[in-house]
């Protein structure tokens, strides 16, 4: 039996919480797997684990990338690392599953122990959620996720073709959410007639609240009758609220709190709605479909691969606030048309969202997982280079995040190695030097991992190494759709004490903070490597 930590990086509840809920029953319930939560506190989340009789454990918080603001970010990670690398040792865990691209600290501790782990991904946080600087943040930590990861898994092909056009991602596996489905479900007549809109949702900008609002507004000038029940809490409430009284319409819209009783939110609606702007998924329209209720949803991206147009429900464009009124008009005003849908849409469910065919992919993935030889030296040099700065730099803070300007690793051995690196802001290219001899460099490769350089980029890498006027250079494209290409010091490096040149040339369009970062991720992923290999005293490294 294999056991499989599922790890959470909040203690709270929301959309992905609750599905690792359902993904630790379904294992719960196979007789192949042993689930176990590990989960960062006390919480509505453990709150629900322990009520539903899932074993968990309570861990140390990790600092998130996003949204993060812990003070010191290396040293943290380091610490939480460290933590659950022990979890993971004490509980013979077999299989990480990380819930959402949050933090890196459960891949750094599976790294090190070589215990293979799964990234399952929820959604997507665009740039404009977080901020220009902390969007180039969140890229370089969830770049190491990705291409770290043993396997990625996406709840609709509209996540994963973000991923994988966005940040170059490797093969993601598509597994839809579920839901449970009551095969005997039968429902009252009457709440086809009933008129009434359901809306389950965080009261914050991303889930269209104004714009079911502007749509209520417009039914209501036009003499349409109709409620609207909104579930959930959330900063934006009270500006919901103060809308609701400029539009006229406070006393059709009814603020119902969050809620756990999920099938009586949607018992007595005519049609369920999602207006978000952006949607990974769209559980709640799985789940109005599973108790049989028409659902109207944006065009936000996962909802166009649940919701069929015209026959389970409607899809409308995300800012078109009249088209979302006439689509609500027509199925409130029309019962069998909502109890048509709502039937149309529950066979969908069956067929398509089920547990079983839920348990039947994860299944599959976890059988299958190799139990040695999990990860790329690359990612391995990338928990090297980690782990020593929380060491050597423990207070560097978010803000300075990922690197110091400058560093010096001391070793502590016989003879030099010098290795330095300065940017040429003119030309756009990285210049790092490394003095060593050709006995050292005899039979060395260094790979060079795509994950370090940004997507989609022809990368060109000039090695010249200089004997006095002698010059030898290779050129090397760095296909990022492939395996690593390779550098042979051998074949470069033939004369005794020759000092070797690597340039890096970036595209036009690469932001200087991003320059920064691949400068310094090259020149300790190089001083990691050498130091593996040639054990020597001191690496000088000059960020300039």
């Amino acid at each position: 039996m294999k056991k499989i930590a599922l790890v959470s990086h909040t203690a709270d509840l929301h959309g992905a919480e609750r599905m690792l809920i359902n993904l630790a029953l379904l294992l719960q319930n196979n007789g192949s797997f042993s689930p176990v939560l590990l989960i960062p506190g006390e919480g509505e989340l453990i709150e629900l684990a322990r009520k539903l009789h899932i074993d968990c454990v309570i861990v140390p918080k990790s600092p998130w990338y996003i949204f993060g603001k812990t003070t010191y970010y290396f040293s943290d990670v380091n610490l939480a690392a460290e933590s659950l690398r022990r979890v993971f040792v004490n509980l013979m865990v077999d299989v990480v599953i990380i819930n959402t691209l949050t933090s890196i600290a459960p891949m750094l501790a599976a790294i090190q122990i070589n215990l293979p782990a799964l990234v399952w991904l929820h959604g997507v946080i665009d740039s404009s959620m977080v901020g220009p600087r902390d969007s180039r943040f969140v890229y370089w930590n969830e770049d190491f996720l990705l291409h770290s990861a043993c396997g990625l898994i996406a709840n609709s092909h509209w996540t994963a073709d973000f991923f994988t056009n966005i940040l170059s991602a490797p093969k993601i596996d598509i597994i839809p959410n579920w839901t449970e489905v009551d095969p005997t479900l039968t429902v009252d007549e009457e709440k086809y007639k009933s008129r009434k809109i359901v809306l389950l949702g965080t009261f914050e900008k991303n889930k269209g609240h104004i714009l079911l609002l502007e749509a209520a507004k417009i039914l209501k000038q036009r003499g349409v009758s109709f409620e609207i029940d909104l579930y959930g809490g959330g900063p934006d409430r009270q500006h919901i609220e103060h809308l609701c009284k400029e539009y006229d319409i406070n006393e059709q819209v009814y603020f119902k709190g969050v809620t756990s009783d999920i099938r009586s939110a949607y018992s007595n609606a005519a049609v369920v709605v999602s207006a978000s702007f952006v949607e990974s998924f769209g559980m709640t329209l799985i789940e109005a479909m599973a108790n049989r209720t028409a659902v109207i949803s944006t065009r936000s991206g996962g909802p166009q691969e649940i919701v069929r147009d015209g026959e389970t429900g409607y899809l409308v464009e995300r800012s078109d606030s009249r088209q979302l009124a006439d689509r609500l008009e027509e199925v409130i005003s029309d019962p069998d048309l909502a109890r048509q849908m709502g039937d149309n849409g529950y066979q969908v469910v069956c067929d398509k969202y089920s547990s079983a065919q839920a348990l039947k992919a994860f299944s599959g993935i976890l059988l299958e997982m190799p139990k040695t030889n999990h990860y790329s030296q690359g990612a391995i040099d990338f928990v090297a280079c980690f782990t020593w700065l929380g060491e050597n730099y423990p207070q560097v803070t978010y803000s300075q995040s990922p690197l110091p300007d400058h560093v010096n690793l001391n070793i502590a051995k016989s003879s030099p190695i010098e290795l330095k690196g300065y940017f040429n802001p003119l030309k756009r290219q990285l210049i790092y030097s490394v003095i060593v001899s050709q006995d050292d460099l005899n039979g060395i490769v260094f790979n060079l991992y795509p994950f370090i350089f940004p997507p989609n980029a022809e990368t060109q890498v000039e090695i010249t190494t200089m004997d006095g006027e002698t010059l030898r250079k290779v050129k090397l494209i760095v296909d990022e759709t492939k395996t690593p290409s390779q550098i042979n010091f051998t074949k470069i490096c033939n004369v005794n004490n020759s000092t070797l040149l690597l340039k890096l040339q970036l595209p036009r369009d690469y932001g200087n903070e991003r320059m920064v970062w691949v400068k310094q991720w090259m020149i300790l992923t190089m001083a990691s490597f050498l130091k593996r290999k040639l054990g020597r005293t001191v690496l000088n490294i000059s960020l300039l």
